[in-house]
């Protein structure tokens, strides 16, 4: 099983499609993992999974609020000699492989945490008539010999996208 494939599975395995109500804005939670050396904001509470099956060690941290979808993964580089942006053309390879005609990349520029390298992702999901599209916002990060994968999805009709911009500003690396 690919790199890019175990990545899609736990993005897709993750609910895409949110529930109905949104708490208020003052119940967001700091998740700080001293180990993986990271710190990021949730807009409520989380839940912690580890992939124990898949050959490379997965953290998941996932959380479902209102009309979004919340998850940072967090990996070791399973394949020392790829590269972000290899993993990343691996990725959206897989993401359009699954979906087909259905996903589209609106999106994909490099971007930087600190002096570490990033790549940003937005896809968008047309399932069909009657279903809202669903766009999944993405954000992949290699600093210390990990991968970081921030990811927000959301009904595309939905204007007020403030809570997918504090979460992603919020995500830090610990010293």
């Amino acid at each position: 099983m690919s790199f890019s494939t175990i990545v899609l599975l736990i993005l897709v395995l993750l609910p895409v499609l949110p529930s109905a109500s949104a708490p208020a804005a003052d119940d967001w939670v700091t998740v700080t993992s001293k180990e993986q050396g990271f710190r990021v904001e949730f807009p409520a509470a989380y839940d912690l999974s580890e992939d124990e099956q898949s050959p490379y060690p997965v953290q998941a941290y996932s959380c479902i609020d209102g009309d979004f979808s919340y998850t940072l993964s967090c990996m070791p580089n399973p394949i020392p000699d790829t590269g972000l942006e290899e993993m990343t053309n691996g990725f959206i390879e897989e993401m359009v492989a699954l979906y087909g005609t259905w996903a589209e990349v609106r999106k994909h520029r490099r971007i930087k945490l600190g002096g570490n390298p990033g790549v940003e992702l937005v896809i968008s999901v047309s399932y069909g008539e009657g279903l809202p599209d669903i766009i999944v916002k993405q954000r992949l990060y290699f600093a210390d010999g990990r991968y970081f994968i921030l990811s927000a999805s959301y009904t595309a009709d939905r204007k007020d996208r403030s809570e997918v911009r504090r979460f992603f500003r919020s995500f830090k690396l610990l010293e």
